[in-house]
């Protein structure tokens, strides 16, 4: 009689399970994180869950200049976030795997999640806040 964690091991998901990783497959998810891991890439890559785009208005878009935007393209390409297409003379960028989004939902949902305990934990004791207070609250005023 096998455990779950035997199927895990054996099965198609042990592959992508991390605790069953290489360490050679953990560095290039680190390497992927990293890249992600970076303001301007992120609205880089917000800027594409819609569809591909030119280079010229995607770095407008992500509101980055010519020349940062293409740097921070490059290291989403080379990391394997990004894919790139060249048509006469523009150049298009589109996610390189249609995951990404869902990635994106998911640690988007952690860090929400994780500032709303923040939040509750700072209110005193028998307070309950609506969301529609949320942001809402009084500036203290130094005298």
């Amino acid at each position: 009689m096998t455990d779950g964690k035997d199927k895990m091991r054996t099965g198609a998901r042990a592959d992508a399970d991390p605790i069953w990783m290489s360490e050679e497959a953990l560095v290039l998810v680190a390497q992927r994180f990293r890249a992600l891991g970076e303001p301007s890439r992120l609205k880089l890559v917000r800027a594409l869950m819609d569809g591909e785009k030119a280079a010229g208005p995607l770095g407008e878009e992500a509101g980055l200049g010519q020349a940062n935007a293409s740097r921070h393209l490059q290291v989403l390409v080379d990391a394997g976030i990004l894919g790139r297409r060249k048509e006469g003379l523009q150049v298009f960028y589109g996610l390189a795997d249609p995951a990404l989004p869902e990635l994106c939902k998911v640690v988007c949902g952690m860090v929400r999640r994780g500032h709303e305990r923040v939040s509750e934990a700072l209110m005193p004791a028998g307070v309950q806040e609506s969301p529609s207070q949320r942001g809402k609250r009084p500036r203290k005023v130094r005298a």
